[in-house]
């Protein structure tokens, strides 16, 4: 209990540190070199950090997170969804581009300022059943890391496995920590988005519980195979059914892990096939991309061996 209590006060301490400092930044740069960023300010997942270095390279501009501004910042800006299952807590002040819902069970819907994109055709559904207009434009910008970051990396390990943090201490994840044909990497570690890319292309394949794990595998065209622990996530399958049904994969079920697999028999299982998904269309319809940044990526899709 007193654990609890000191943890507690520890956040606290950090939450009001962290609001003051971001106000502080918040005036000290001028609005328009800013862009007001829905989602986990402070998160370590890889997928929730990617907002960061995505959006800065499209924009050219600073990202800040409105979580810690005053309301009365917050409701007279713009502030942009992104990447991560965070519409259900968005305002109506809120211009949405690639995000999406954590589940379509037991959540809010306000109407956003603007819809661009989304991540999938669930989350449209739940837009449109709520009587909210949504454009037939798919895709996590998550998908859009090779055209931004494309490094060439000797491959070491046959498999790297990834699995979301609820996961990381699984008994089926833990066995092959030490095999030399194999790495763990952690969601979790807030290192250099590119050192974890990197990591990621240092495998042949990849076994992943987290949506980014499959995403990011999926871009970078990385024999992936999506798998399912003991522990089930927040909103079950529906983040992984909307992405995947965005670039047409017709497997939306993952594989239950409840016994020892070989490193074989899960390079066997591994889908090997392409995403098809329209890239172009994606960026096209990016609402804070400079001129300059969209010319440079639809070149680099064009030219892409990936597609």
């Amino acid at each position: 209990m007193i654990h609890k209590i000191f943890s507690y006060l520890i956040y606290l301490k950090q939450f009001y540190k962290s609001s003051i400092l971001e106000v502080i930044k918040y005036y000290n740069t001028k609005s328009k070199e800013l862009i007001l960023v829905e989602g986990y300010a402070e998160s370590r997942n890889f997928g929730d950090a990617l907002n960061v270095p995505l959006i800065e390279h499209l924009s050219n501009k600073k990202v800040l997170f409105s979580k810690f501004l005053p309301k009365i910042i917050k409701r007279k800006d713009t502030t942009y969804a992104v990447i991560g299952s965070i519409l259900q807590w968005s305002q109506n002040n809120c211009v949405i581009w690639g995000a999406g819902f954590i589940s379509d069970k037991k959540i809010r819907v306000v109407k956003p300022k603007k819809i661009h994109a989304v991540r999938g055709p669930l989350t449209r559904k739940i837009f449109l059943d709520n009587n909210i207009e949504c454009p037939e434009i798919y895709g996590d910008p998550a998908l859009l890391l090779p055209f931004i970051y494309d490094p060439v990396i000797t491959k070491k390990y046959e498999i790297g496995f990834i699995p979301h943090f609820m996961n990381k201490n699984s008994e089926y994840v833990k066995h092959f920590e030490n095999d030399k044909n194999c790495t763990v990497l952690d969601i979790l570690e807030r290192v250099d988005y590119q050192v974890f890319v990197d990591n990621m292309l240092s495998c042949k394949s990849i076994v992943t519980s987290s949506l980014h794990g499959l995403i990011v595998a999926h871009s970078y065209n990385i024999p992936v195979l999506w798998v399912q622990y003991s522990v089930e996530l927040v909103g079950g399958k529906f983040k992984f059914e909307d992405y995947l049904h965005s670039v047409n994969k017709q497997t939306t079920s993952p594989l239950f892990v409840s016994k020892h697999y070989t490193v074989e028999e899960y390079i066997n299982m591994m889908d090997t096939k392409k995403i098809v998904f329209d890239y172009e269309k994606l960026v096209h319809s990016c609402p804070f991309i400079s001129t300059n940044r969209k010319l440079e990526i639809i070149s680099k899709i064009n030219k892409s061996d990936k597609i």
